[in-house]
């Protein structure tokens, strides 16, 4: 899900495409300036997100073992 928001076009975004005001003067500048705030802050932060998440996958357990059992040590909690 995360990587298929990244796959996308900043101008698509949705963070840039919310509704904004019909007949708004300033709608022009505000959509830039959403747009290199998305592509410089929110799209960054979303790899972080997405790396976080791979890491993550890469310790997980399948589900033929979920719970704590199978998990060191927990058993004895």
């Amino acid at each position: 899900m995360v990587e298929g928001y990244l796959a996308g076009a900043v101008a698509d975004d949705p963070f840039v495409g919310l509704a904004l005001p019909d007949g708004w003067d300033g709608a022009e500048g505000w959509r830039a300036r959403a747009a290199a705030v998305v592509a410089e802050q929110v799209r960054p932060a979303y790899e972080r997100v997405a790396a976080a998440l791979a890491e993550l996958a890469e310790r997980g357990r399948g589900d033929d073992r979920p719970g704590l059992v199978h998990v060191p040590g927990g058993d004895e909690l």
